[in-house]
């Protein structure tokens, strides 16, 4: 994973074409690069963040925000109060419950 300006981009290695393509998530727009080597990729990363920030600029667009980490969720007191109950059970803070709960079928 690297990160720059905010942005954040995952790594994988192309076996066919011998590269490492990185592409930004957390947004709507799509950004890829690749490389060979770290070097390359860091080079290739930070350009295609700031063209993509330099264009949307010119154009008089924002450019999309990586998520900031912020999820609010409106649910019934009494919801509420099992969630409460259920992470303190749990001996972890309501977020992380939710987290934990929400995720517990996904590969991240």
């Amino acid at each position: 994973m690297m990160k720059y300006k905010g942005y954040t981009a995952t790594l994988e290695y192309d076996e066919a074409d011998k590269i490492i393509v990185g592409k930004v998530v957390g947004i709507k727009a799509i950004i890829v690069f690749d490389g060979l080597n770290t070097q390359e990729l860091t080079m290739k990363f930070h350009n295609s963040i700031d063209f993509y920030l330099q264009t949307c600029k010119e154009r008089g667009v924002q450019p999309n925000k990586p998520y900031s980490g912020k999820f609010m969720l409106r649910m019934q007191p009494n919801q509420h109060a099992i969630i409460a109950y259920q992470s303190q059970q749990a001996g972890i803070s309501m977020n992380n419950y939710v987290i934990k709960r929400a995720l517990a079928d996904c590969e991240i």
